[in-house]
């Protein structure tokens, strides 16, 4: 009789009982090193899966609305990161505040009045230890012309139309524009342009590794850039003390109107030329030049390193 498979006995070279096959370690044992690489495979698959679904949440992007009944004087602060501020003039008595925010997981905002002063504030929250892709907050705001401004944010641009009372914007890695304004402003960024397009006051403009650039300008001036050209067209007001200054980096300018300007103008590894505006001069070298132009009455400084000085 055939005996059953069940009662097979298994015996090593000895005769003694072996295990059971299935019980075999196929195989030399598995060493710390390897189970360290598998479980750093787990850990990037987690990973994945994390930053995965993170994207797809922070590709959303939430907009908030506000509106503000406001009087005749109004601050508007703008403080927010990763985006733009833009700034615009609209009705007399009311503030219109939009928020788009990316990734709202991360931010905290919010758009209050307290007295005559509008705030609006956009931070990053929490410690995040997964990638989650671009959380940033842009904001745009329509203001009575007559509002100051105090805006702050980075990477990102700031962009003012229209307003007649000035204020404080800075920003860095992104650029500051200015069009068809009225006031005094000070522009500060770093790694981006300024550009001012019709402006009627004082202006201080200053960045690094940008140009920058005032058109159609009446007033009194300090712009000042590294590594960048600083081109200036406008008139410059009796009793102003204007400087502008880069390295290098070429400056233009041209004086439009009637102009009254004393002009002390220098450059290193470059020339001065005024070809075809009347300077009577005091130093006139290749590189230097001091002298005025009609009266005198506006004072008008020149300085780069590795480029030229043109006025006109």
């Amino acid at each position: 009789m055939r005996k059953s498979i069940a009662s097979r006995q298994y015996q090593d070279d000895t005769g003694n009982k072996a295990h059971k096959p299935w019980v075999y370690r196929v195989g030399p044992p598995l060493r710390p090193v390897s189970i360290l690489l598998v479980l750093a495979l787990v850990f990037l698959a987690a990973v994945v899966a994390l930053s995965s679904t993170a994207c797809t949440t922070q590709s959303a992007v939430s907009t908030e609305t506000d509106n503000f009944t406001v009087g005749d004087s109004l601050t508007l602060k703008v403080d927010t990161f990763n985006g733009r501020i833009e700034v615009r003039t609209g009705s007399d008595s009311e503030v219109i505040v939009q928020a788009e925010l990316r990734d709202i997981r991360r931010i905290n905002y919010e758009a209050i009045q307290a007295g005559d002063e509008i705030l609006v504030t956009a931070e990053k929250t929490g410690d995040w230890w997964f990638p989650a892709g671009n959380t940033q907050a842009d904001i745009s705001v329509t203001v009575p012309a007559n509002t100051a401004l105090r805006l702050e944010t980075s990477n990102g641009r700031i962009e003012v139309t229209g307003t007649t009372r000035g204020g404080i914007l800075e920003t860095s890695n992104g650029e500051i524009a200015l069009k068809d304004v009225k006031g005094n402003f000070e522009a500060t960024t770093h790694n981006g342009i300024v550009e001012i397009d019709g402006i009627e006051g004082k202006a201080s403009a200053k960045t690094t590794n940008g140009r920058v650039t005032v058109r159609e300008a009446k007033g009194e001036f300090n712009l000042k850039t590294s590594n960048g050209i600083v081109t200036f067209s406008g008139e410059l007001t009796p009793g102003g003390s204007n400087r502008i200054v880069t390295t290098n980096g070429h400056v233009e300018v041209e004086l439009t109107g009637t102009p009254s300007v004393s002009i002390d103008a220098s450059t290193s590894n470059g020339e001065v030329t005024h070809d075809d505006v009347p300077i009577l001069t005091t130093k006139a070298k290749t590189d230097h030049v001091i002298g005025t132009i009609g009266a005198g009455q506006a004072e008008l400084y020149i300085e780069t390193s590795n480029g030229d000085v043109i006025i006109r």
